[in-house]
């Protein structure tokens, strides 16, 4: 009797571990199913990773972006990590400028810009293009309207095209306001210098670019204007003026104008309000000022009166003047000269110099620059007893 009961009780307790054995079992893949269900993903599971995110490229900004420049991409899908971002720019306009065959892309069009700053909705890059030295005969090239590729993990985006600007060139001065081509233009004159500016490309005058070019010399900044004539031989066109103040008095000859004198000086382009600049362009700048002088009449003077007798020569940078020479006419008298007193740009005073003159002798009266510039005869000037 005792052992038929033992017998009952271990089958009972092995029907009960049989049962929690399997309930658990049950429970366990229950659970497993569950995490595996593709709709549920659980990140701990490495046999079941997370789907990635899909990139979406939501818009750019500025609306309008120098080439070097910053651009903001903004979009869903990016990763925190600058260095699992790949962003690619394709140039969908012929390059500005020339790139003497050297390709400013890779094989397939696309050209990798530098990620400054990432986060999961934008990316922050550099536009780039290709650096090129203007004083070599190059122009700096990269593209007008391409579109911007992000890349992150399997799953890339295509933004619309993009509005760059390219970076300003001086071509060349085509109208130089001394009247020839390559001969120093004359700071102080009342007439256009023609300058040809390039490389902005197609979106500059739609950001109001043509509205912030200044041209600037040494220490000066020059407003540039568009010129709104056709020039054939000069695109780009834009008029300037220079100041008398950018003449600086040194003679050396100019290469082109015999018995004019100029300096070379670089001619700089840049945009208000932005680091854009050109590279630098060498040009001839004359040394002294444009000088014109209103009429002087002849005058007679007492030798025996006292006083210091005197002329006013009024003008327009009439202060340049350094020397008033008094050339003698007839062969008993002798030429003197002396120096002016600037009064201002547009006044200077002569003195008559009575004790070198001799009395019943004309003289022609002339005005030099220290560079030896003359003004021709302006007056007849007669001594008196």
């Amino acid at each position: 009797m005792d052992t038929v009961n033992h017998l009952k009780n271990r089958k009972t307790v092995k029907s009960f571990w049989h049962l929690a054995f399997s309930l658990l079992v049950g429970s366990l893949l229950f659970a497993c199913a569950e995490e595996q269900d593709p709709n549920n993903p659980n990140n701990n599971n490495p046999n079941n990773p997370p789907v990635a995110a899909k990139v979406e490229i939501t818009g750019t900004s500025p609306e309008y972006v120098f080439w070097g420049e910053e651009l903001t991409i903004s979009g869903s899908g990016f990763s925190t990590k600058v260095e699992d971002n790949f962003v690619w720019i394709k140039q969908e306009v012929a390059a500005l400028g020339t790139c003497l065959g050297e390709s400013p892309t890779d094989s397939l069009g696309w050209r990798k810009a530098t990620i400054v700053t990432a986060t999961a909705t934008s990316l922050k890059i550099k536009i780039p293009y290709k650096t090129a030295a203007q004083n070599d005969g190059k122009r700096p090239c990269g593209a007008i309207t391409p579109r911007v590729s992000v890349t992150v993990g399997k799953s890339t985006a295509v933004s619309q095209p993009l509005k760059l600007i390219g970076l300003p060139f001086i071509r060349e001065i085509c109208v130089p306001n001394s009247g020839f081509k390559g001969a120093g233009v004359i700071p102080g004159k009342d007439q256009d210098n023609i300058l040809s500016l390039g490389g902005l490309g197609l979106y500059a005058d739609d950001a109001g670019i043509d509205k912030k070019l200044k041209l600037s010399i040494l220490s000066e900044s020059v407003p540039l204007e568009v010129y709104e004539q056709s020039l054939a031989t000069c695109s780009g066109a834009f008029k300037f003026r220079l100041p008398a103040s950018l003449a600086s008095g040194e003679c050396t000859p100019d290469p082109i104008l015999s018995g004019r004198f100029a300096r070379k000086e670089d001619f700089v382009v840049s945009i208000d309000n932005t680091s854009i600049k050109s590279e630098p362009f060498s040009y001839p700048v004359a040394s002294v000022p444009e000088i014109t002088v209103q009429s002087v009449p002849s005058q007679r003077f007492s030798w025996s009166k006292a006083g210091n007798p005197e002329i006013r020569i009024k003008g327009m940078n009439v202060n340049w003047f350094s020397e008033a020479r008094f050339l003698a006419v007839g062969s008993t008298c002798t030429t003197t000269s002396i120096s002016p007193v600037p009064i201002g740009p547009e006044e200077t005073v002569v003195t008559i110099p009575l004790s070198t003159m001799k009395i019943g002798c004309s003289y022609q009266l002339i005005m030099r620059t220290n560079c030896g510039t003359s003004t021709g005869q302006l007056a007849t000037i007669i001594i008196d007893p």
